[in-house]
C-alpha cells in the first residue's frame, strides 16, 4: 500500500494530474480501466519512455494521433514508475 501512496504522490507533484484523471478526459486520456486495458510493462514503458513509444509502439502512436499531444519524458525512475503504476491499479480497483 505504500507504494501505491507515494505513485498518488508522484501523480500530483510530476503534474501527471494536469493532462490525465480516473473517469474524465481532459487532454491526455481518462486513465480509468487502463489496468484492464494495458499490460503492466506497456503501462510502465509509457511512463517511463513515452516519446520512445509513441515511435516504435502502434497503441502510443494511435493515442498520440487522437489527442494531437505528446507526453512528455518527465525522466522518472524504474522505481517511480512502479509505483504510478500501483498507483493506478489501486484506482482501478476502487
Amino acid at each position: 500500500m505504500a507504494l501505491a501512496t507515494r505513485g498518488q504522490m508522484l501523480f500530483k507533484t510530476k503534474t501527471c494530474s494536469t493532462c490525465h484523471a480516473f473517469g474524465l478526459r481532459i487532454t491526455g486520456p481518462d486513465l480509468r480501466g487502463v489496468t484492464h486495458r494495458r499490460s503492466s510493462t506497456w503501462i510502465q514503458q509509457q511512463i517511463l519512455q513515452p516519446d520512445v513509444m509513441t515511435k516504435i509502439d502502434p497503441v502510443s502512436h494511435e493515442l498520440l494521433a487522437e489527442y494531437h499531444v505528446q507526453m512528455p519524458n518527465l525522466m522518472l525512475t524504474p522505481g517511480e514508475a512502479k509505483a504510478l503504476l500501483e498507483f493506478i491499479k489501486r484506482k482501478d480497483r476502487e
